[in-house]
């Protein structure tokens, strides 16, 4: 009898080490896994495969799919597992499901057998011929409100508990403000194409320099007007990419400084030829950041009479 105690708590013990070293190894993995979360970048795509595929591994799982709430409806973006492919094209109810529940209620989801819950809802399996079992899903949230939900199914050794959905919590979490930031990031370059489109299509050529006196903006305007290239002059320094137009560098310069000059004309010389530019210049506070800048707005006026 004693034996078979000592083995029984030697068996615990083993077991109870066991679990700890696992969370440990999958905490290791789980800190190197929202390293990236805080990098913006433009392929969402690549971005929340790497989500599921490390979510997966860590909560050790046969299958798992990542929704994002669109049109109220539950779009899957990423599927992985067994059936992936047939998942892929679905679109889920948000008021149906276990998925739907928790999306619905903002709180995650626990099932470890899917026939004993009302909430289940078997038409993905007969669609898919996948056969779910247990059920973990967690919303994602950006702030207060719900965008997503990732669901982990069929736990493949024992049960879901509290430490798998707190990691998953935290990594849905982690992965939605990953996608704001994504989306953020998408607003800004299509906010900064429209800008530039704007810019190069005025009459007018247009500077602008960045608050260490390195030129931002160049339009196409002013690259026909001094015969230069965006390549040559965006990035370098205002009086290096100007240094045949000194005159005019000097008055950007100035502009930063906050001394700006309505309405002014300077001759000056393109390729030995002498020209006339008719300019404005201004200045542009950054307010309590601190990111002035200048520019300068001209046109060739020497056919003006």
């Amino acid at each position: 009898i004693f034996c078979c105690i000592f083995s029984v708590n030697q068996c615990n013990l083993w077991l109870k080490g066991f679990r700890m070293k696992t969370n440990i190894y999958n905490l290791a993995k789980y800190v190197e896994l929202i390293k990236g979360f805080n990098v913006i970048t433009d392929n969402l795509e690549v971005l929340l495969d790497r989500i599921m595929t490390n979510a997966m591994e860590i909560i050790a799982v046969s299958a798992g799919t990542l929704f994002l709430i669109e049109n109220n409806k539950l779009i899957p973006r990423v599927a992985k597992g067994e059936k992936s492919e047939q998942i892929k094209p679905l679109l889920l109810a948000l008021d149906k499901g276990i998925c739907g529940w928790v999306a619905t209620n903002g709180r995650p989801k626990i099932v470890d057998f899917v026939g004993q819950t009302p909430e289940f809802d078997n038409s993905v399996d007969h669609q898919t011929g996948f056969n779910t079992k247990s059920i973990l899903a967690i919303p994602m949230k950006n702030k207060d409100r719900v965008i997503g939900v990732i669901e982990m199914i069929n736990k493949i050794d024992g049960k879901f508990d509290e430490y798998d959905a707190k990691i998953l919590t935290i990594l849905g979490t982690q992965a939605a403000t990953a996608i704001s930031n994504h989306n953020v990031y998408r607003y800004l370059l299509a906010t900064k194409e429209l800008q530039e489109t704007l810019i190069d299509s005025l009459p007018s050529g247009v500077i602008i320099l960045d608050r260490d006196e390195s030129i931002r903006v160049f339009n196409r305007r002013a690259a026909d007007i001094f015969q230069l290239t965006k390549a040559e002059v965006v990035g370098q320094s205002c009086r290096t990419a100007l240094s045949k137009y000194p005159q005019l560098a000097n008055k950007l310069i100035d502009a930063m400084h906050g001394k700006v000059i309505i309405r002014s004309e300077v001759d000056t010389e393109n390729n030995g030829t002498s020209v006339r530019i008719g300019f404005s210049t201004f200045f542009i506070s950054g307010d309590a950041d601190g990111q002035n800048a200048a520019g300068i707005i001209f046109q060739d006026i020497s056919k003006v009479k």
